[in-house]
């Protein structure tokens, strides 16, 4: 159940009606989802810290409820989505919380805009370059395999594989507002799938170079990140603090929100 003074909200960019949340003041915290999720996986973690900021999780394009164009699916069709909402919204000095393969649109954004970006935390997110399959996780590889198959129903068993709780349909049916966008976020996944390798090659070499606070937030066995790449984050990142969410998949914001929103509230209060 959502707060009650989490309010959903929507902006027009380019024709488009954007969907977000927002709770709070103060000095801004932007959440980008993952794909296949939606700012519906921050719905219990955005009112733990809403007392300390202005909490802002936006729809990308083809997820949750904002819609768009095909040519708007893609990493680089996100982020110049992201751009502009930053801009139009008038956010300034913002603490970036990633996740999942939607992490790639806030390293981007943070290589781009560093004079904008106060900090960064990224949860379930890749940033050790990639050169082999066997780099990845089990079920990444599994993903990046399976992926083409592209349908609601594929979407639903996803969503539900990446949790450790039983999610109900309600929980489920919170991620898709109607059919078309499962199927639209099914095309976003395909499409991050694609350019997996080269964007974290690229933004990973930008990031080892800035010297923005940042937290990796982890749990085990995980989904996407393995030990490998969080001792690689701990070797080549600067200013870079780590945690443990203890036993979790991909979606912790699902499994224990409360936790998730202690380790960031701490080290937001901390920056």
């Amino acid at each position: 159940m959502k707060d009650a003074n989490l309010t959903e909200k929507f902006i027009t960019i380019d024709g488009s009606k954007v969907h977000y949340l927002e709770m709070g003041q103060g000095d801004p915290i932007l959440f980008l989802h993952g794909v296949p999720t939606s700012s519906h996986v921050w719905r219990n973690v955005i009112p733990l810290m809403a007392e300390y900021a202005h909490c802002v999780a936006p729809d990308l394009t083809g997820c949750g409820q904002t819609s768009g164009s095909n040519s708007d699916l893609s990493p680089e069709g996100h982020l110049a989505l992201i751009e502009k909402f930053v801009e139009k919204l008038h956010l300034k000095n913002c603490t970036l919380v990633l996740h999942g393969l939607g992490s790639s649109i806030g390293f981007e954004y943070t290589a781009a805009h560093p004079e904008n970006v106060k900090a960064v935390a990224f949860y379930e997110a890749q940033l050790q370059p990639v050169s082999s399959w066997e780099m990845l996780s089990l079920p990444m590889q599994h993903l990046l395999y399976i992926a083409k198959f592209k349908t609601v129903d594929f979407m639903r068993k996803l969503l539900r594989s990446m949790s450790l709780k039983l999610l109900t349909d309600k929980e489920v049916n919170g991620y898709f507002s109607n059919g078309n966008i499962a199927e639209s976020s099914a095309s976003c996944l395909w499409g991050y799938v694609q350019k997996f390798s080269s964007s974290s090659n690229n933004y990973a070499e930008k990031l080892k170079n800035s010297a923005v606070p940042k937290l990796l937030m982890y749990n085990t066995p995980g989904f996407l990140t393995t030990m490998d790449s969080v001792v690689w984050c701990q070797d080549n990142l600067s200013n870079i603090k780590l945690a443990d969410l203890d036993e979790g998949l991909h979606l912790a914001q699902e499994d224990n929100p409360k936790l998730f929103a202690t380790v960031l509230t701490d080290w937001y209060l901390s920056l």
